[in-house]
């Protein structure tokens, strides 16, 4: 296990599949660059920390490869908050949180990308106030390998005087998309 810090960095044209894969650490990434990398800009497995005031980008996805699908941020078995950052033009998926993975998403940028946040796979979202625009699917829910229990989202009441400590479950009150049925 590391502590991991990246601050003011610019990480872009990663052949590999991530411009930068973590593993098994605590981070603190913020006021950095991910841009035109291969298929993920950074890859998170069973890490804990935080990412803010970044900024995630590809191509526009028209000029992109076909074959090859970008995701901004992918997480997976790991605890993170994400907060103030910018997500734009991803073919896939612009947040990916899987792996009974615990996320905590406010003030946020998501646009133009296929699926804002993807939540799958037996992980969690506390959604706070993000702002969405242009994309296929703002939020998408689902179980992509059957032996993890089901997804879910929570979103802030806005109604309540402390907003981040008041959540409901998002499955009635936004726009789901599922790509799996559930069982």
């Amino acid at each position: 296990n590391s502590s991991v810090v990246i601050k003011n960095i610019n990480v872009s044209g990663s052949s590999s599949d991530d411009g930068i894969n973590i593993k098994n650490s605590v981070v603190e990434i913020s006021n950095s660059n991910f841009f035109d990398n291969s298929a993920d800009q950074i890859d998170l497995d069973f890490c804990t920390g935080k990412v803010f005031d970044n900024f995630f980008s590809v191509q526009e996805k028209e000029v992109l490869d076909p074959v090859i699908t970008t995701d901004g941020l992918d997480i997976s078995g790991g605890k993170v908050r994400i907060v103030g950052n910018t997500f734009r033009n991803f073919s896939d998926k612009a947040i990916s949180v899987g792996e009974n993975s615990v996320i905590f998403l406010d003030k946020n940028n998501i646009s133009k990308s296929n699926i804002g946040v993807a939540v799958k796979d037996g992980s969690v979202a506390f959604v706070g106030f993000n702002y969405f625009d242009e994309n296929e699917n703002n939020v998408s829910l689902y179980i992509k390998k059957k032996f993890y229990r089901k997804p879910k989202v929570y979103y802030s009441d806005v109604n309540n005087e402390d907003p981040y400590m008041h959540y409901k479950n998002l499955m009635s009150n936004f726009n789901i998309y599922k790509t799996v049925p559930y069982e």
